[in-house]
């Protein structure tokens, strides 16, 4: 589900019309914000939510849609981690692949919006999970973030080049991870 969503967009969710959110947005009652020149509206995802909630609107439509995160590490405790700390209330759904192989097949009906993938995994090297992933037009926009405490900050600099987006290194505090992830979903 997109982060901003457009008049259009609310009304549809809300099940009423344009005129209707526009409204809306000049009493306050939904806060938004203008797009300079255009005077088009638009209004962060949490703040549509809030709203729907906040006047009895059904959020399902909402709530199914919500941003997709890929874990690829063959330690299952590392994977646990990421799915504690990236909980369904924050709009996450969280799913788990052990190794490369499976990633790719997850990713193929998954379409995750963000894949944190190790770097050293058990069956193939994370970069060539990158680079499948990456050169499937279906999956080419995936933000890819590499995992690892196994390599050397010589190759850590290169991972960008490879279709990284961002690199966390193992260990690695909740809060900072949460930050990246964040970031990139953006």
């Amino acid at each position: 589900m997109k982060r901003i969503l457009t008049t259009g967009d609310v009304a549809k969710l809300c099940h009423v019309t344009i005129n209707t959110v526009v409204k809306w947005a000049e009493t306050e009652e939904l806060k938004g914000f203008k797009i300079p020149r255009s005077g088009a509206r638009r209004f962060a995802r949490e703040v549509v939510i809030e709203f729907m909630r906040k006047h009895g609107f059904p959020i399902d439509e909402m709530v199914a849609a919500k941003t997709r995160i890929l874990v690829v590490d063959d330690d299952p405790n590392i994977c646990e981690i990421f799915k504690q700390a990236l909980p369904l209330e924050e709009g996450f759904e969280v799913v788990e692949a052990s190794s490369g192989f499976e990633a790719g097949l997850i990713a193929r009906k998954f379409y995750p919006d963000l894949i944190l993938l190790d770097i050293k995994l058990g069956d193939i090297d994370g970069r060539e999970v990158c680079k499948l992933i990456k050169e499937d037009k279906a999956l080419s926009k995936t933000r890819i973030i590499a995992v690892s405490g196994a390599i050397s900050d010589a190759e850590a600099s290169h991972l960008k080049s490879q279709g990284f987006c961002d690199y966390i290194k193992k260990p690695f505090k909740i809060e900072k991870m949460k930050k990246k992830v964040l970031k990139h979903l953006r």
